[in-house]
């Protein structure tokens, strides 16, 4: 799933890219840079170490309990 998005990633910054500098202006090198860096953002997003923090782990948005 995360490397599916990171392909998913890549070509949409892909089009973002080439959407965001015009037609006729979007050099291959720039629609490369554009698609690595959305794929980079994505895939460091997903990729995130679960690390140690000392405490128990929560879920998402969810209140501390007491006890």
């Amino acid at each position: 799933m995360v490397l599916t998005s990171g392909v998913l990633g890549a070509l949409f910054g892909a089009w973002l890219t080439g959407y965001a500098l015009g037609p006729g202006h979007a050099s291959p090198m720039a629609t490369l840079a554009g698609a690595v860096l959305v794929s980079a953002v994505v895939l460091s997003l997903l990729l995130r170490p679960g690390g140690s923090s000392g405490g128990p782990r929560r879920a998402p948005f969810s209140l501390p309990s007491r006890g």
